[in-house]
């Protein structure tokens, strides 16, 4: 016997692409999946998050809908933490995502 959650997963998968293919513009934009902008290796700009999971100076993790983004260096710090937008700085070291 198959769980609920895939079936309701799966379903709101097919609104947000039939929204965005309705509406033309892409799937990860109207599904809220985040956007992370990486300028050298120096800053990171996150929109779409779900807020901060953990900050020290060598690490940043942030919350998103299918799990988090982490950020690794040096003399990490925020920049600013807005409701859809988070820029943290420092001696980018990686970032990566996991999911949860």
């Amino acid at each position: 016997m198959k769980s609920a959650e895939p079936v309701v997963s799966t379903k709101k998968e097919n609104v947000r692409s039939k929204l965005s293919a309705t509406l033309d513009m892409p799937v990860d934009f109207a599904g809220g999946m985040p956007r992370i902008v990486l300028t050298g290796n120096r800053t990171v700009l996150v929109e779409n998050h779900s807020g901060i999971r953990a900050f020290s100076g060598e690490q940043v993790r942030i919350a998103c809908i299918y799990g988090e983004i982490i950020i690794d260096g040096k003399h990490m710090r925020l920049n600013f933490l807005k409701k859809d937008e988070i820029e943290a700085e420092g001696e980018i070291a990686a970032v990566s995502y996991r999911q949860i």
